[in-house]
């Protein structure tokens, strides 16, 4: 006679390791979705999205952008900019009237990344 019981309780045992590992990737989702909102509408009420992408463009009827995407996009944004500080230092000297240009980036980068 053979002993089936211990087969099925393995199965029992994996199948509620899946279904804990689902709730665990639910969680996290649901948590990066929740955190990408609440910095996008951050960014927002900053008045700071325009840095970060294209508001409306003349031929659209609605925004290029969600909220969530702007707050995805916003972290990326300042993590590339400081990466890339050097070279826009280098630029700026050549062109010293883009000065205040630039300067209003950064101000707009030091909010975005309280942020976060």
């Amino acid at each position: 006679m053979v002993n089936y019981s211990h087969a099925d309780n393995s199965e029992k045992a994996q199948i509620k390791v899946a279904r804990m590992h689902h709730r665990i990737v639910n969680r996290r989702k649901d948590f990066h979705l929740k955190t990408a909102l609440e910095k996008g509408t951050q960014i927002k009420t900053f008045s700071c999205q325009h840095y970060v992408c294209r508001l409306k463009e003349a031929s659209r009827r609605t925004r290029r952008h969600s909220t969530f995407w702007v707050g995805l996009y916003g972290k990326l944004w300042v993590e590339n900019t400081q990466s890339c500080h050097h070279w826009v230092e280098q630029l700026m000297s050549l062109t010293p009237h883009k000065l205040p240009f630039y300067q209003q980036g950064q101000i707009a980068q030091q909010l975005i990344l309280s942020l976060f």
